[in-house]
Protein backbone atom coordinates (compact mmCIF):
# COMPACT_ATOMS: atom_id res chain seq x y z
CA UNK A 1 0.00 0.00 0.00
CA UNK A 2 3.01 2.43 0.61
CA UNK A 3 4.19 1.53 -2.19
CA UNK A 4 1.43 2.22 -4.31
CA UNK A 5 0.87 5.38 -2.36
CA UNK A 6 4.34 6.09 -3.58
CA UNK A 7 4.27 5.49 -7.37
CA UNK A 8 0.67 7.58 -7.24
CA UNK A 9 2.25 10.74 -5.60
CA UNK A 10 5.04 10.36 -8.10
CA UNK A 11 3.23 10.12 -10.64
CA UNK A 12 1.24 13.03 -10.02
CA UNK A 13 3.90 15.39 -9.29
CA UNK A 14 5.53 14.34 -12.62
CA UNK A 15 1.92 14.91 -14.46
CA UNK A 16 1.66 18.56 -12.45
CA UNK A 17 5.82 19.10 -13.34
CA UNK A 18 5.03 18.48 -17.42
CA UNK A 19 1.04 20.56 -16.65
CA UNK A 20 3.57 23.91 -15.82
CA UNK A 21 6.27 23.02 -18.57
CA UNK A 22 2.95 22.96 -21.37
CA UNK A 23 1.16 25.99 -20.32
CA UNK A 24 4.83 27.93 -19.99
CA UNK A 25 5.60 27.31 -23.48
CA UNK A 26 2.11 27.87 -24.41
CA UNK A 27 1.41 31.18 -22.82
CA UNK A 28 4.72 32.94 -22.07
CA UNK A 29 6.61 31.49 -25.37
CA UNK A 30 3.85 31.84 -27.55
CA UNK A 31 4.35 27.83 -28.94
CA UNK A 32 1.29 27.35 -30.70
CA UNK A 33 1.92 23.80 -31.49
CA UNK A 34 0.70 22.70 -27.37
CA UNK A 35 -2.73 24.73 -28.05
CA UNK A 36 -4.61 21.18 -29.26
CA UNK A 37 -2.96 19.20 -26.24
CA UNK A 38 -4.46 21.33 -24.02
CA UNK A 39 -7.62 22.37 -24.98
CA UNK A 40 -8.20 18.46 -25.15
CA UNK A 41 -7.70 19.08 -21.02
CA UNK A 42 -9.54 22.06 -21.40
CA UNK A 43 -12.47 20.07 -22.87
CA UNK A 44 -12.28 17.59 -20.70
CA UNK A 45 -12.54 19.69 -17.41
CA UNK A 46 -15.98 21.45 -19.45
CA UNK A 47 -17.11 18.02 -19.51
CA UNK A 48 -16.69 17.20 -16.00
CA UNK A 49 -18.16 20.84 -15.41
CA UNK A 50 -21.68 20.03 -17.28
CA UNK A 51 -21.27 16.59 -14.83
CA UNK A 52 -21.74 18.33 -11.48
CA UNK A 53 -24.02 21.56 -13.12
CA UNK A 54 -26.38 18.85 -14.90
CA UNK A 55 -26.64 17.26 -11.14
CA UNK A 56 -27.38 20.18 -8.96
CA UNK A 57 -29.90 21.25 -11.44
CA UNK A 58 -31.61 17.90 -11.08
CA UNK A 59 -31.57 18.48 -7.10
CA UNK A 60 -33.09 21.81 -7.75
CA UNK A 61 -35.47 20.51 -9.62
CA UNK A 62 -36.54 17.61 -8.02
CA UNK A 63 -36.56 20.28 -4.68
CA UNK A 64 -39.22 22.91 -6.48
CA UNK A 65 -41.15 19.42 -6.97
CA UNK A 66 -40.83 18.88 -3.20
CA UNK A 67 -41.88 21.90 -2.58
CA UNK A 68 -45.01 22.16 -4.76
CA UNK A 69 -46.32 18.99 -3.23
CA UNK A 70 -46.56 19.91 -0.33
CA UNK A 71 -47.94 23.50 -0.52
CA UNK A 72 -50.83 22.07 -2.53
CA UNK A 73 -54.33 23.49 -2.16
CA UNK A 74 -56.68 21.17 0.31
CA UNK A 75 -58.83 18.58 -1.55
CA UNK A 76 -61.99 20.17 -3.24
CA UNK A 77 -65.48 19.22 -4.34
CA UNK A 78 -65.38 17.55 -7.80
CA UNK A 79 -69.26 17.88 -8.00
CA UNK A 80 -68.88 21.57 -7.14
CA UNK A 81 -65.83 22.66 -9.31
CA UNK A 82 -65.75 20.43 -12.25
CA UNK A 83 -62.58 18.99 -14.60
CA UNK A 84 -61.03 21.94 -16.14
CA UNK A 85 -58.98 21.97 -19.18
CA UNK A 86 -56.22 24.39 -17.76
CA UNK A 87 -52.65 23.61 -16.84
CA UNK A 88 -52.18 21.36 -13.64
CA UNK A 89 -49.75 22.73 -10.76
CA UNK A 90 -47.45 20.23 -12.33
CA UNK A 91 -47.30 21.53 -15.96
CA UNK A 92 -43.62 23.18 -16.10
CA UNK A 93 -42.06 19.89 -14.74
CA UNK A 94 -44.42 17.15 -16.67
CA UNK A 95 -43.56 15.95 -20.22
CA UNK A 96 -45.59 17.57 -23.08
CA UNK A 97 -48.92 15.81 -22.67
CA UNK A 98 -48.74 14.43 -19.63
CA UNK A 99 -51.75 14.24 -16.65
CA UNK A 100 -51.51 14.97 -13.07
CA UNK A 101 -54.55 13.30 -11.39
CA UNK A 102 -56.39 15.73 -8.52
CA UNK A 103 -54.88 12.81 -6.16
CA UNK A 104 -51.24 13.57 -6.90
CA UNK A 105 -51.74 17.33 -7.10
CA UNK A 106 -53.54 17.07 -3.73
CA UNK A 107 -51.89 14.58 -1.82
CA UNK A 108 -48.42 14.27 -1.27
CA UNK A 109 -48.11 10.67 -0.57
CA UNK A 110 -49.13 9.45 -3.50
CA UNK A 111 -46.65 12.43 -5.44
CA UNK A 112 -43.76 10.42 -3.87
CA UNK A 113 -45.47 7.45 -5.18
CA UNK A 114 -45.33 8.73 -8.88
CA UNK A 115 -42.52 10.27 -9.22
CA UNK A 116 -42.12 9.74 -13.30
CA UNK A 117 -45.16 12.12 -13.33
CA UNK A 118 -43.45 14.90 -11.63
CA UNK A 119 -40.01 14.69 -12.84
CA UNK A 120 -38.74 16.72 -16.44
CA UNK A 121 -38.00 13.91 -19.05
CA UNK A 122 -35.17 13.66 -19.88
CA UNK A 123 -33.25 15.04 -17.26
CA UNK A 124 -32.14 18.58 -17.32
CA UNK A 125 -28.33 18.53 -19.32
CA UNK A 126 -26.65 21.99 -18.15
CA UNK A 127 -24.69 23.56 -21.52
CA UNK A 128 -23.90 27.23 -21.60
CA UNK A 129 -25.81 29.57 -24.12
CA UNK A 130 -22.65 31.60 -24.81
CA UNK A 131 -18.47 30.70 -24.93
CA UNK A 132 -16.28 34.15 -24.27
CA UNK A 133 -13.01 34.65 -23.19
CA UNK A 134 -10.50 37.11 -21.46
CA UNK A 135 -8.84 39.51 -24.41
CA UNK A 136 -5.44 40.34 -24.45
CA UNK A 137 -3.92 44.05 -25.45
CA UNK A 138 -2.51 45.10 -28.59
CA UNK A 139 0.96 44.94 -26.94
CA UNK A 140 0.51 41.75 -25.83
CA UNK A 141 -1.01 40.22 -28.49
CA UNK A 142 2.27 41.83 -31.00
CA UNK A 143 4.13 39.42 -28.08
CA UNK A 144 3.02 36.24 -28.03
CA UNK A 145 1.50 36.27 -31.52
CA UNK A 146 -1.92 35.34 -30.12
CA UNK A 147 -4.59 35.36 -27.41
CA UNK A 148 -3.91 31.75 -25.86
CA UNK A 149 -7.73 32.21 -23.75
CA UNK A 150 -9.37 33.06 -27.33
CA UNK A 151 -7.71 30.06 -29.00
CA UNK A 152 -8.64 27.42 -25.78
CA UNK A 153 -12.28 29.10 -26.22
CA UNK A 154 -12.48 28.69 -29.83
CA UNK A 155 -11.29 24.82 -29.47
CA UNK A 156 -13.74 24.13 -27.03
CA UNK A 157 -16.62 25.95 -29.03
CA UNK A 158 -16.20 24.02 -32.04
CA UNK A 159 -15.62 20.55 -30.38
CA UNK A 160 -18.86 20.91 -28.44
CA UNK A 161 -20.37 22.81 -30.77
CA UNK A 162 -21.41 26.04 -28.65
CA UNK A 163 -21.24 29.69 -30.05
CA UNK A 164 -18.21 31.87 -29.41
CA UNK A 165 -18.77 35.60 -29.08
CA UNK A 166 -15.66 38.26 -28.77
CA UNK A 167 -18.09 39.72 -25.54
CA UNK A 168 -14.74 42.17 -24.05
CA UNK A 169 -12.50 44.01 -25.22
CA UNK A 170 -8.97 45.24 -23.45
CA UNK A 171 -8.41 49.26 -22.70
CA UNK A 172 -5.56 49.00 -21.77
CA UNK A 173 -2.02 47.63 -21.27
CA UNK A 174 -1.70 46.16 -17.33
CA UNK A 175 1.82 44.94 -18.16
CA UNK A 176 2.77 41.69 -16.51
CA UNK A 177 0.59 40.63 -13.56
CA UNK A 178 2.92 37.80 -12.05
CA UNK A 179 4.94 40.46 -9.87
CA UNK A 180 2.32 42.24 -8.78
CA UNK A 181 0.57 41.35 -5.06
CA UNK A 182 -3.39 40.30 -5.23
CA UNK A 183 -4.44 44.12 -4.04
CA UNK A 184 -2.15 45.82 -7.00
CA UNK A 185 -3.99 43.07 -9.61
CA UNK A 186 -7.59 44.05 -7.84
CA UNK A 187 -6.29 47.74 -8.69
CA UNK A 188 -5.04 47.29 -12.01
CA UNK A 189 -7.99 45.67 -13.36
CA UNK A 190 -10.81 47.78 -12.59
CA UNK A 191 -10.68 49.81 -15.33
CA UNK A 192 -9.12 47.09 -17.70
CA UNK A 193 -11.88 45.90 -19.91
CA UNK A 194 -14.86 46.87 -21.47
CA UNK A 195 -17.95 45.44 -23.85
CA UNK A 196 -16.77 45.11 -27.00
CA UNK A 197 -19.43 47.28 -29.60
CA UNK A 198 -22.23 45.72 -31.10
CA UNK A 199 -22.22 42.14 -29.14
CA UNK A 200 -25.58 43.69 -26.61
CA UNK A 201 -27.26 43.12 -29.81
CA UNK A 202 -26.22 39.74 -30.10
CA UNK A 203 -26.80 38.38 -26.54
CA UNK A 204 -30.27 39.97 -26.64
CA UNK A 205 -31.14 37.93 -29.71
CA UNK A 206 -29.84 35.11 -27.92
CA UNK A 207 -31.70 35.54 -24.44
CA UNK A 208 -35.06 36.00 -25.99
CA UNK A 209 -34.75 32.72 -28.48
CA UNK A 210 -33.98 31.15 -25.73
CA UNK A 211 -37.07 32.28 -23.43
CA UNK A 212 -39.39 31.41 -26.58
CA UNK A 213 -37.84 28.35 -26.60
CA UNK A 214 -38.26 27.68 -22.79
CA UNK A 215 -41.82 28.99 -23.11
CA UNK A 216 -40.81 30.85 -19.92
CA UNK A 217 -41.16 34.81 -19.40
CA UNK A 218 -37.34 35.89 -20.01
CA UNK A 219 -36.66 37.35 -16.59
CA UNK A 220 -36.68 33.68 -15.32
CA UNK A 221 -34.61 32.32 -18.29
CA UNK A 222 -31.40 33.53 -17.74
CA UNK A 223 -28.69 33.75 -20.36
CA UNK A 224 -25.82 31.54 -19.33
CA UNK A 225 -22.13 32.56 -20.20
CA UNK A 226 -19.00 30.53 -19.99
CA UNK A 227 -16.07 32.97 -19.19
CA UNK A 228 -12.56 30.86 -20.49
CA UNK A 229 -8.83 32.24 -19.08
CA UNK A 230 -6.10 30.00 -19.06
CA UNK A 231 -4.74 30.71 -15.53
CA UNK A 232 -6.59 31.48 -12.35
CA UNK A 233 -4.16 33.39 -10.03
CA UNK A 234 -5.72 35.72 -8.05
CA UNK A 235 -8.86 35.91 -9.67
CA UNK A 236 -9.05 39.65 -10.53
CA UNK A 237 -8.85 39.10 -14.10
CA UNK A 238 -12.36 36.94 -14.21
CA UNK A 239 -13.60 39.08 -11.42
CA UNK A 240 -13.29 42.37 -13.79
CA UNK A 241 -14.19 40.44 -16.95
CA UNK A 242 -17.30 39.17 -14.93
CA UNK A 243 -18.14 42.72 -13.62
CA UNK A 244 -18.32 43.83 -17.06
CA UNK A 245 -20.80 41.67 -18.10
CA UNK A 246 -22.61 41.91 -15.46
CA UNK A 247 -23.11 45.93 -15.19
CA UNK A 248 -23.59 45.57 -19.28
CA UNK A 249 -26.74 42.92 -18.87
CA UNK A 250 -28.05 44.79 -16.64
CA UNK A 251 -28.49 48.16 -18.19
CA UNK A 252 -29.54 45.90 -21.32
CA UNK A 253 -32.26 44.11 -19.42
CA UNK A 254 -30.72 40.92 -19.82
CA UNK A 255 -30.25 38.48 -17.01
CA UNK A 256 -27.15 36.44 -17.17
CA UNK A 257 -25.34 33.92 -15.00
CA UNK A 258 -21.53 33.61 -15.56
CA UNK A 259 -19.28 30.81 -15.10
CA UNK A 260 -15.56 30.38 -16.02
CA UNK A 261 -13.55 27.75 -16.59
CA UNK A 262 -9.13 28.06 -16.80
CA UNK A 263 -6.88 25.17 -17.30
CA UNK A 264 -5.13 25.70 -13.80
CA UNK A 265 -4.46 27.80 -10.83
CA UNK A 266 -1.09 29.13 -10.19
Amino acid sequence: MTNRSFICNRSAVQYNALMKEWIGMYKFRGHERYAPLLTSLLIQAFQAMCEELSLVAAKETQASVAHSATSAPPPVDASLHPPSLRASTYTRVQPPGAHASTAVRTNLQAATRQPKSLLPNPKPRWRPDVVTYVPVSNERLAERGFNQAERLASGLAAACRLPVVDLLQRRINTTKQSFKTRGERIETMKEAFSISPGVMDILRDLYIDKAESNSAREHSCPLQLLLIDDIYTTGSTLDACGRVLLNAAVSSDITVEIYTLTLARS
